[in-house]
């Protein structure tokens, strides 16, 4: 059949560990959020495909600044409601949604250029899945290492930051 390359294999191998990691501190961080264990695996499975289905077909997402607007206009609420979830207080909810809203907003009126291919380039950058291409080829990526070492650390760190925020209350 061939000779198989072992550096390749421990490569790859490597590759997946990493963006495993990556993938259960992502899931791991909605399940501190959420607080029924259904719910929480239900969305872990439906934001792991549309995040592999994004690695795999970029182009769906609409490149106008309109569009890009609209989406981190949603973001912002989102993060408000994470904070309002977090705090048990609605008033900090959105006054953190409106304080990241109206830079948005401002930034949009003035120059709308920036937000011209915003999401689609943030969502290539970020992508777990977008990154491992390179490992499962073979090639040692420090940028992919690196970027998976920092995702992980960040989403278990806003997890223990949920957990904390949870038991205080």
């Amino acid at each position: 059949m061939g000779e198989i390359s072992l550096g390749a294999a421990y490569t790859a191998l490597f590759g997946y560990v990493l963006m495993g990691a990556a993938l259960i501190a992502l899931c791991t961080l909605i399940s501190s959020l959420v607080e029924n264990q259904i719910l929480a695996g239900a969305l872990s499975i439906v934001i792991c495909f549309v995040l592999w289905f994004l690695s795999l077909q970029p182009e769906i997402i609409p490149e106008s600044p309109f569009v890009s607007f609209l989406i981190c206009l949603a973001v912002c609420l989102l993060l408000g409601g994470m904070v309002w979830r977090l705090s048990k207080n609605l008033t900090v909810g959105i006054l953190g949604a409106t304080i990241l809203a109206i830079p948005t907003l401002v930034v949009f009126l003035v120059k709308k250029d920036l937000f011209k291919m915003l999401v689609p380039d943030f969502l290539e950058a970020a992508n777990p899945f977008a990154r491992s291409i390179g490992f499962f080829y073979g090639y040692f990526d420090a940028k992919g290492t690196l970027f998976y070492l920092i995702f992980t650390a960040m989403f278990l760190f806003l997890t223990v930051q949920a957990m904390e925020a949870r038991r205080r209350i």
